[in-house]
């Protein structure tokens, strides 16, 4: 039972140690995501700015989180490229921000619908892999990194 009690304090020291998260000003992000909110979020009032370091044996892998005023949340990888736009249900993902070929896919197999929300998942070395949509009416879509829909999933 000593033996547990001690795994398991290491083990929540260790994940203490590890993980870490800091609020930071605009100013101190990367310059490709000021340059991202500057030219889709200018008009929203940023709530606040989250880093969070993860740090491994290779190096530390940080992603950052930017919450607006009307509930939209953004995130970065450590290289500053889009990882996600969530506008929780209530707001719309600016078409400016989807790849062209996508956009076209849903105007063309949706148009009464909007998005809510967007993600683009990477490699480790920031290679596009695929892009997930989300639409208003509850459809969720999935493109691979050439914007081609590959799934399609009805709620």
């Amino acid at each position: 039972m000593k033996k547990f009690f001690i795994l398991m304090f290491c083990l929540f020291t260790f994940i203490g140690i590890n993980a870490q998260s800091i609020d930071v000003n605009k100013e101190d992000l990367h310059p490709n995501m000021i340059e991202f909110i500057d030219k889709h979020f200018s008009d929203l009032s940023i709530v606040y700015c989250s880093v969070e370091y993860t740090t491994n044996r290779y190096r530390n892998v940080d992603e950052v989180e930017v919450r607006f005023v009307n509930g939209t949340k953004v995130e970065f990888d450590a290289y500053g490229n889009l990882k996600s736009v969530d506008c929780e249900g209530r707001n719309f993902v600016p078409v400016n921000i989807l790849p062209k070929r996508i956009v076209e896919y849903i105007n063309m197999k949706y148009p009464n619908s909007n998005v809510t929300d967007f993600s683009i998942e990477r490699t480790s070395r920031s290679r596009i892999l695929k892009y997930e949509v989300d639409l208003s009416n509850g459809i969720e879509l999935l493109f691979n990194k050439h914007s081609k829909i590959i799934y399609i999933d009805n709620d």
